[in-house]
């Protein structure tokens, strides 16, 4: 026996348990000796179709029952007090079912069993294809599934083409497939649809044949199919047949037929050049509006090249001075020809004339002897160029003629030895002439064919040498004998004496040291520096600029040299001495040159400044100096600047002021030396100390080996907080002491204890100073400074004038 799931029902009607498949209105008598109960035979049912039973008890009628109906054994039972059920089958619930029917009444009677074999049955849909069996490549083909079901709805169609599966809902009633077909899809493909229904039953498989159709362009290929290089012939396309619209003309030249181009037409214009002779291929081929492209017609094409011939003639001899004739002649197979190009070894020159142009005059002048090669090449109208055609005439003396001069320039150092002699043999000469200025009149005769010349300046002179034959011939010739100079040393940046004074990070190191050295004959040159001194000896080879070698301060002794390849030479030497120079400027609130008018000091510029200037010029070695850098000041200042300031200061401003000034208005300030002094205007705030450190970072980052000397600040005045006070100079000495465990030159300098220690008089001159000390304060801060600078490691100085 099959079992159905539980369902819940409820009274009278077997409710959504169940879906109502067949309908039975023909009761069955039910005969109740102890409540006896008949039910309807056997009955096979649909899905979706009614199913009816009805009940009767006889010989009980009035009395009341309940009737109770279980399917497939199942303990969900469904009661009814009316003597009916509708039972309702819902997919998938086919197959064979048994319901089990009884009866009971009030006083708990109950009858006996009544089984009814239900069989569910479900129907699949069935499907059909139609419409076109055939088109054309590029055109759409309509394919309609004309499907049913017997009970239900078509849900969807299953498509394939050639194996290849999509689906399409029935929503837009989409039963029909319109497909398109490209060109490599010619030829017969099989379509496969599928139905399925609502309750996922799919139909039999319906498959269809179709063609696909390929109706190619056709057209015709014409041209010339003999041509020779260098000439240009048209190839024309033309398709056949009126309904076919061309979008694309395409060609191609090459052996393979592997590129392709375009056209605007149907036209192609081709012009051979050589190499390309022999048998070409032209292939054409089309696409029409459809995208169709049609085979490729193709056309051999014979390219010929016919070469010109040239035939020249001339006499075999000739004497210098006599006029004689050269003729030509040329042809050509396949054309004509429509130049000559000739070419006169003696004198070298070349040129060209007409075809009709077939005789020429040459004329030899004297010392024009030996063989002179005559070649004549003949051009077609195509281009074509023919093989030389050559004669040779042999040209000789009718005069003595004097062998060359190889030798025509002198330099500074030698003697030109000039020796004429005779080319021919056969002609003695019987006295030379020499003019050594080229003015008129000899100013030497000899009976031997040499002289003498040397070195006499920059201008060239003309030797002009003539020769008279025993039979009383004459001949004349010059030659021009140049005078080589030596280089010259237009600029050099080293001065004799001098002193060069380099960066503080410059020693050791090396120096640049520009040059420039010319030869005014334009003959290649070498130029050397010899750079020296107690320790080193470099021979450097020059060009515009040279680095020499700087071990350490002191003189250093040079000589530059510059020197031809014809041993022409000058030079330049002298002695440099190199220094070493810091820079140093004072940073922060009110660094001024000090109080004026001090009763305590008179004579002095006030201040500390000028103190630890002096401190440290006292301090140097013989070949290092201090260069201050500034004033970097704004107009408020009261301070006398004219000479020797070295300050970057803003008189009331707060330290962010300053941070921005050194940023935005000096971005190229970078000195050796720092001394900053901070704080006080900025009455020891937050942004007074952030602002400080930047100042800081700002120095270290242009120059990584800068000195840094900072100032603690005292407390100048009585209305700032101790607390802002000693939390400004604690963040102080620990920023300095970060950045001199980072390895940079960074050094506090206590101020603070310094002043507070007897030099906090403050001057009584201005009513409203409460910033600045007396001069004894700053002295103290000026001894402070300079005791921290040589007391630290590392010092301000690598050697002190008392260490040397």
């Amino acid at each position: 026996m099959m079992f159905l799931r539980k369902r819940h029902l409820t009274a009278g009607v077997l409710s959504l348990a169940f879906v109502l498949l067949c309908t039975n209105n023909n009761p069955q008598t039910v005969q109740l000796p102890d409540l006896l109960i008949t039910t309807r035979s056997d009955s096979t049912v649909s899905v979706r179709d009614s199913f009816y039973i009805h009940i009767t008890i006889e010989g009980e009628e009035g009395i009341p029952v309940t009737y109770n109906l279980a399917r497939d054994d199942s303990w969900d039972i469904a009661t009814a007090t009316a003597p009916g059920f509708s039972i309702a089958w819902n997919f998938p619930d086919t197959g064979t079912h048994q319901c089990i029917i009884w009866a009971t009444d009030s006083t708990g009677r109950r009858s006996n069993n009544d089984t009814i074999t239900v069989r569910v049955c479900s129907h699949s849909p069935e499907a059909s294809l139609g419409n076109d069996t055939s088109t054309f490549v590029n055109e759409p083909l309509l394919l309609r599934c004309d499907a049913t079901d017997r009970d239900g709805t078509i849900a969807w169609y299953e498509w394939s083409i050639d194996g290849g599966t999509f689906k399409r809902s029935t929503e837009n009633g989409e039963d029909s497939l319109f497909w398109t077909w490209e060109r490599p899809d010619t030829g017969c493909h099989r379509v496969t649809v599928v139905a399925v229904d609502n309750d996922g039953l799919s139909s039999e498989p319906d498959t269809q044949e179709v063609c696909i159709l390929l109706e190619e362009p056709d057209f015709t290929l014409s041209g010339d199919t003999a041509v020779s290089v260098n000439d240009t012939v048209c190839f024309i396309c033309q398709v056949t047949g009126t309904a076919t619209t061309v979008d694309i003309y395409q060609w191609s030249t090459d052996p393979g037929g592997n590129r392709w181009f375009s056209t605007p037409g149907d036209t192609l214009e081709l012009f051979w050049l050589l190499p390309d002779t022999g048998l070409q291929t032209v292939r054409c081929r089309i696409t029409d509006s459809r995208g169709i492209v049609s085979a490729a017609e193709s056309l051999l094409v014979q390219v010929s090249a016919t070469y010109p011939e040239a035939i020249v003639h001339g006499p075999q001899k000739a004497y210098e001075g006599d006029t004689v004739s050269v003729t030509a002649s040329a042809g050509d197979e396949d054309g004509t020809v429509v130049r000559l190009y000739w070419h006169i070894s003696i004198p070298d020159s070349t040129f060209e004339t007409g075809p009709e142009d077939t005789t020429i005059t040459l004329f030899w002048e004297t010392n024009d002897t030996g063989s002179c090669r005559i070649a004549v090449t003949a051009v077609d109208n195509d281009s074509l160029r023919s093989s030389a055609a050559v004669c040779s005439v042999q040209i000789v003396s009718a005069s003595p003629v004097l062998e060359p001069v190889s030798d025509t320039t002198l330099t500074t150092a030698d003697t030109l030895f000039v020796c004429r002699s005779l080319v021919d043999s056969g002609i003695t000469a019987d006295l030379f002439y020499f003019d050594f200025d080229g003015s008129d009149g000899w100013d030497d005769s000899s009976a031997t064919a040499a002289c003498t010349l040397t070195y006499a300046g920059a201008t060239p002179v003309s030797l002009v040498t003539g020769v008279r034959s025993e039979k009383g011939r004459f001949f004349r010739d010059t030659v021009t004998v140049h005078f080589n100079r030596s280089p010259v040393i237009d600029s050099f940046s080293l001065v004799d004496n001098d002193t060069v004074w380099c960066g503080a990070a410059a020693v050791p190191g090396s120096l640049t040291v520009s040059v420039i050295v010319s030869d005014p004959d334009d003959d290649p040159f070498q130029a050397t520096l010899i750079w020296s001194n107690e320790s080193i000896s470099d021979t450097i080879s020059c060009s515009t600029a040279v680095r020499v070698p700087v071990a350490a301060t002191g003189w250093y002794d040079w000589t530059l040299t510059g020197e031809d390849d014809m041993g022409n030479a000058t030079s330049r030497n002298g002695r440099t001495c190199i220094g070493r120079e810091y820079t140093i400027c004072f940073a922060g609130h009110s660094i001024v040159a000090g109080l004026i008018n001090d009763p305590d000091n008179p004579s002095t510029e006030g201040g500390f400044r000028a103190g630890v200037l002096a401190g440290l010029r006292d301090s140097l070695s013989d070949y290092e100096r201090l260069r201050p850098v500034g004033p970097y000041i704004t107009g408020n200042m009261s301070a006398d600047i004219s000479h020797d300031d070295s300050c970057f200061a803003v008189s009331g401003s707060v330290a962010r002021e300053m941070y921005l000034l050194l940023e935005q208005a000096y971005p190229e300030l970078n000195t050796d030396i720092w001394i900053l002094m901070f704080g006080v205007n900025g009455s020891f705030s937050g942004p007074e100390t952030s602002a400080t450190h930047a100042f800081i970072r700002a120095i270290f980052t242009r120059n990584r080996n800068a000195r840094l000397y900072v100032l603690t600040s005292p407390p100048y005045t009585e209305n700032l907080s101790a607390i802002q006070f000693l939390t400004y100079n604690r963040t102080l000495r620990d920023s300095i002491s970060n950045w001199a465990a980072n390895g940079y030159a960074g050094c506090i300098v206590e101020a603070d204890s310094v002043l507070s220690d007897g030099y906090t008089v403050y001057d009584s001159l201005f009513s409203n100073d409460v910033v600045h000390p007396n001069q004894a304060g700053y002295d103290a801060v000026r001894d402070e400074i300079l005791e921290v600078m040589w007391g630290s490691a590392p010092p301000v100085f690598t050697v002190r004038r008392e260490e040397q």
